[in-house]
């Protein structure tokens, strides 16, 4: 500035010192004043940005939640989804890790190959590397971003985990579960003793932590999340993902949870239940963190569970029919809310359709980023009443292994293709436990927009419990004293997964639920590779890669067909109802669905299609009288099957046991090829 200033005078000297010097101050003021304006400006927009908390339950079901059962005490999620809009039709995928995945990249898992089942400790894969996920995303538009709890995302390549993928800190496990005081978990391999040892899976950023032995899970990613929200500057914008592992088996919880639910006779329900009590004290904990250091009012919080509730373990989706790892509504149908200050509408109930893939779209909006073109559809502008909800029709999953099976949703309409589990729809034995909750499935059901209207004033036992036994457990619980931990041994260790012991109230036909748990890791006879007893994960990657490009269609047609000449007919990728639609003799209780390919899907397959918002328990089959509505939807199915990936063969590689690693559960086994 000097320089120039000598500069001015050397070329016009009649400028006196006097006016040259006001004109250099005024020229600072100018260049001060600018950019102090565009400090602030530039502020002014960061502080625009608001802070998404996306929160994740694990196995929560439609009845546990307190806007769906008045028994279910839960102060605090109730508040907020009083308080903010409770999504009545949100769906999720019918196990953990499709969810996830699903959630993390805005993409339906069945472009994936993610649509069956979970990854498991010892498979050599993750979600696949071109998917670019939610934390991506967030960071380029200047997001501090955490991950908190559990991942399920695969990890056998440090490329698969949180910080590769977008997160700037990670606190959790990366398998779908672990003893929740101990943090470890069995994993018996093909020959090996079943939990004849329990490894380590707790890590800070990418370090292991075994120092939090008998420190309760949920109590832990709590803190975690408090700890982090109450150290930074509420002016940078953040998301906040925190993956609670409650309340997956085992069932597990501070004796004073389990206790406000003493009148509950049956173990399970009674520990399921304390445990989703302690979730609830964690997120309200959380959320005071985010009042006291200036986050609160500019801060979106987002709530959903990934599946639905297993019912074997506690778990009650009444009225709903069906349960985890099934695609009928008890499966796939989610408790979730949004919640924020900035929403003009709060205390509302949204009866439109809303898919887990849309909660990626949303955020990104939230944040101000472009939304890239996914699957999913952002309603940020729906939640603020701008605009109506933009999705009417989804893809609930398609699975082709060994069987096919398929749900659609259509509006008010939902279709279900191939052999489904022959669920009744009693729930589970606890729920007639309950005051006031039903013993029968012809009670109606709880009315939840009438709630919503009252504001939540219910008269059932959760009220009254609310005020004195929670509050005294609350302050209790802030120890953690191991001692003070009730466990339940019969689920001290994760349940096998080759039992196929199914839940108590079903009749599995499905594939899709003949395990007991999707997330544990005993060796399945019918999963494991012939040869897995070579499972070199160098030669399974070697075998995706070379699947992986390969045409998406034609990998789908062999996957469902087989390799069988297809007579040139692979440009027509729409389905047909089998034979004269008025005049066909089974049409009352099943259809025949026939590929324009010239193969059957499988002979008889049946078809279902059911109103749900008039029969959201599933009991009545109009597949025989809307014979135009299904039409449609297996039209609108068979432009979706063009882009699914088949599942990759299930392959346990004891690379990656944890008797190599220390025992813990490690990465960098495996090449991030898939």
């Amino acid at each position: 500035m000097v320089q120039e200033g000598r500069n001015l005078v050397q070329r016009y000297p009649a400028m006196g010192t006097t006016t040259l010097k006001t004109l250099l101050s005024a020229t600072v003021f100018l260049i001060i004043s600018t950019s102090f304006a565009a400090a602030i400006s530039t502020e002014q927009v960061e502080d625009s940005r608001p802070h998404v908390i996306l929160i994740v339950a694990d196995d929560l079901g439609w009845s546990d939640v307190s806007w769906n059962n008045p028994n279910v005490v839960m102060p605090h999620m109730h508040d907020l989804a009083m308080n903010g809009v409770i999504l009545n039709y949100s769906y999720v995928q019918p196990t953990c890790t499709p969810t996830r995945a699903a959630l993390m990249t805005g993409v339906y898992p069945f472009k994936m190959g993610l649509q069956k089942g979970v990854i498991r400790p010892t498979e050599p894969r993750g979600v696949p590397l071109r998917a670019k996920m939610l934390p991506q995303y967030l960071k380029s538009v200047g997001y501090e971003t955490h991950a908190i709890g559990k991942w399920h995302l695969g990890f056998c390549s440090w490329d698969y985990t949180p910080l590769k993928r977008g997160f700037d800190t990670f606190y959790g496990f990366y398998t779908g579960a672990s003893d929740h005081f101990t943090h470890k978990r069995a994993t018996p391999l093909k020959g090996e003793k079943e939990n004849s040892m329990e490894f380590l899976d707790l890590r800070n950023n990418t370090e292991p932590d075994d120092t939090k032995s008998g420190h309760y899970s949920t109590h832990l990613f709590g803190s975690v999340a408090e700890d982090i929200v109450r150290s930074r500057n509420p002016k940078d914008p953040m998301f906040m993902y925190l993956a609670f592992q409650s309340v997956h088996s085992p069932l597990q919880v501070p004796k004073n949870y389990s206790d406000i639910y003493s009148y509950v006779k049956d173990t399970n329900r009674r520990l399921y239940l304390g445990m989703v009590t302690a979730m609830d004290e964690a997120v309200g904990r959380l959320v005071t963190a985010l009042e006291e250091t200036g986050h609160y009012n500019n801060s979106v919080i987002i709530f959903t569970t990934d599946n639905g509730g297993p019912i074997r373990f506690g778990a009650s989706n009444w009225p709903l029919r069906g349960g985890k790892a099934t695609l009928w509504e008890g499966g796939i149908r989610a408790p979730a809310f949004i919640h924020s200050p900035l929403l003009p509408n709060p205390g509302t109930v949204a009866s439109q359709l809303h898919h887990v893939t849309d909660w990626f779209s949303t955020i990104i909006d939230i944040a101000g980023g472009k939304v890239p073109q996914v699957d999913g559809i952002s309603h940020w502008d729906a939640f603020n009443g701008n605009s109506d909800h933009p999705r009417d029709k989804m893809i609930c999953n398609i699975q082709n292994v060994e069987r096919f099976n398929a749900a659609v949703r259509f509006s008010d309409y939902k279709m279900l293709i191939g052999s489904m589990a022959s669920v009744k729809w009693a729930s589970s034995s606890p729920s007639s436990d309950e005051p006031g909750r039903p013993k029968h499935w012809d009670s109606p059901p709880f009315d939840l927009e009438d709630s919503v209207k009252e504001r939540g004033n219910f008269t059932g036992t959760s009220a009254a419990i609310s005020n004195n036994e929670l509050r005294a457990a609350e302050a209790s619980a802030g120890g953690i004293d191991s001692n003070n931990e009730y466990v339940n041994t019969n689920h001290k260790s994760l349940p096998d997964e080759g039992t196929d012991s199914p839940d108590e109230d079903t009749d599995y036909t499905d594939e899709d639920t003949n395990s007991a748990d999707e997330d544990t890791d005993c060796p399945d006879k019918s999963t494991v590779s012939p040869d897995a007893g070579t499972d070199s994960p160098d030669e399974l990657l070697s075998a995706q890669k070379s699947n992986d490009t390969d045409n998406g269609f034609s990998r789908s047609v062999r996957s469902l067909y087989g390799n069988g000449d297809l007579d040139g007919k692979a440009s027509k990728k729409t389905f047909v109802l089998w034979g004269d639609m008025k005049n066909h003799p089974k049409l009352e209780w099943e259809s025949e669905v026939l590929n324009t390919l010239g193969k059957f899907i499988k002979e008889k397959t049946k078809i279902r299609l059911f109103d749900i918002k008039a029969d959201p328990e599933e009991r009545n089959n109009l597949s025989a009288k809307m014979i135009h509505k299904l039409q449609a939807m297996i039209n609108y199915l068979s432009t979706q099957l063009q882009h699914m990936i088949p599942v990759p063969p299930k392959i346990r590689s004891r690379e990656g046991h944890p008797y190599l690693w220390k025992n813990v559960w490690a990465s960098g086994w495996c090449k991030s090829k898939w």
